[in-house]
């Protein structure tokens, strides 16, 4: 006799709570042993996420905030249950309190079933878009929820499975590398900005926390929940989540090690220290990975002004060149690779360090690139010169090919066919510091028009190698 097929009714906002219980904690699924509860200091109105504890503020027993919930001997810590989910996304607890629960993503084994992406700032609505518009064209399913404030969001990763936490970080970097190309305003700070932020878990920690989304008292405020394109919630939550698409297995490693070999996860370099290298069988035979041609139209010239720091406007620039030069003057931090490696904590250590962005006399939003201690020491003593009697430099370069070319001038324009001239300094404003010495600048933008120039000019700012 044939079996009879059971078929069920799509999940939706008139399903059963015991149905949107069990789909949330199926896809927002992190440490179910203990989960971060969000607190309001009604004194100094302090906010923020501590663990949940049965024996918190218990006299005699819990010693917040001098000893640290993480290294209390007499942990309660209160699990994950359906009922906790409950309150969540209610908003009240079983004592009528205002409730907000978050999630370690990071479980003990350093896996996860979920990656998310945070975007925050003035124009976090334009970065998440930039972002999502990437996932379409890589075919990774992904998710944009508003913020708890409204004034930021997040783009969820769904797993089909448990993930090692370090393939799906290199999802998250592959995925904003691809979006700076054309959108470089993200910033490499962006790295920083993934949960989990580690990939392994921190000794005695928990890993980062993320909020979780549909509390209901932000929900009530059209915040905490999933949007559509145009930032519009979609009307029937539940529907949604029941509908969204997971990253499986195969998918997430093809994706990671195809990018790996084209050193495309964070695409900026790495300093050797002391030959530590996680997996050397991923870099070419040289050692330097081959830089992807950079698509114009570019600039017939490239104004440089050298003065403490390197300024470039950047106004004109295609997005894949600002990018370009932007990870030029960039490497990976050797102290967030030391700190993870010996499972401590990493919060006050960016994972990339690099320039800064800045709107500086008649130019708008330059690029600037800060000078290094290398370069700096080489340079010898500066000259005693009066900060009125600093000359600025300023420079133009053309996009032809040329070998290089020498200059004792302050102010040089540098033609197509390399021959120098007098040129105008631009209009400086009294907040721009002026600075002198000699040093070497090498401007080098692989994958571009521009080639290889080494001037010896008079200023202090560092050489970008």
């Amino acid at each position: 006799m044939d079996t009879p097929t059971v078929t069920r009714d799509p999940l939706t906002q008139h399903s059963s709570a015991a149905e949107k219980i069990a789909l949330f904690r199926s896809l927002f699924r992190g440490r179910d042993d203990v989960y971060p509860r969000r607190f309001e200091s009604r004194k100094t109105g302090r906010a923020g996420y501590q663990p949940a504890c049965g024996n918190e503020w218990m006299r005699g027993v819990c010693e917040k905030p001098r000893v640290k919930c993480s290294e209390c001997p007499h942990q309660g810590f209160l699990p994950v249950t359906d009922e906790v989910v409950r309150w969540h996304l209610s908003g009240r607890d079983d004592a009528g309190r205002d409730f907000v629960m978050g999630v370690y993503p990071m479980l003990r084994d350093e896996i996860c079933h979920f990656l998310a992406v945070d975007f925050d700032g003035d124009h976090w609505r334009d970065d998440a878009s930039a972002f999502l518009e990437t996932c379409r064209k890589l075919d990774v399913p992904a998710s944009l929820e508003r913020s708890r404030s409204g004034h930021g969001g997040h783009v969820w990763f769904f797993f089909v499975e448990g993930m090692p936490a370090n393939m799906a970080r290199k999802l998250g970097s592959l995925v904003l590398t691809e979006t700076m190309e054309r959108r470089p305003e993200l910033g490499l700070r962006s790295y920083d900005r993934l949960f989990p932020n580690q990939d392994t878990l921190p000794k005695g920690g928990f890993g980062n926390l993320i909020a979780l989304p549909l509390q209901r008292r932000a929900r009530d405020q059209g915040n905490s929940v999933f949007v559509d394109d145009a930032f519009q919630p979609y009307p029937d939550q539940w529907a949604l989540l029941a509908s969204v698409r997971r990253v499986s297995k195969p998918q997430l490693y093809g994706l990671a090690q195809a990018a790996e070999g084209r050193g495309r996860i964070v695409g900026v370099r790495m300093v050797a220290t002391e030959g530590e290298d996680d997996a050397p069988w991923t870099a070419p035979p040289s050692r330097r990975r081959k830089e992807l041609p950079i698509q114009g139209p570019f600039p017939v010239q490239l104004e440089i002004v050298l003065a403490d720091q390197i300024y470039l406007a950047k106004q004109d620039l295609p997005p894949a060149l600002r990018n370009r030069l932007i990870r030029l003057a960039a490497f990976q931090n050797p102290e967030f690779y030391r700190a993870q490696a010996m499972r401590l904590p990493t919060y006050d250590k960016p994972r990339v360090i690099g320039w800064r962005t800045m709107a500086i006399w008649s130019w708008t939003n330059a690029t600037i690139f800060p000078p290094t201690a290398s370069n700096r020491s080489r340079a010898g003593p500066r000259p005693g010169l009066s900060r009125a009697s600093r000359p600025p430099l300023c420079a133009r370069m053309g996009t032809t090919r040329s070998s290089s070319c020498n200059a004792d001038r302050s102010d040089i324009v540098w033609t197509p066919d390399s021959r120098l001239r007098p040129g105008p300094s631009p209009t400086r404003s009294s907040s721009v510091p002026r600075d002198s010495g000699h040093r070497s600048l090498p401007m080098r933008i692989p994958g571009s028009n521009f080639r290889n120039c080494r001037k010896r000019l008079p200023s202090a700012t560092a050489a970008i190698g």
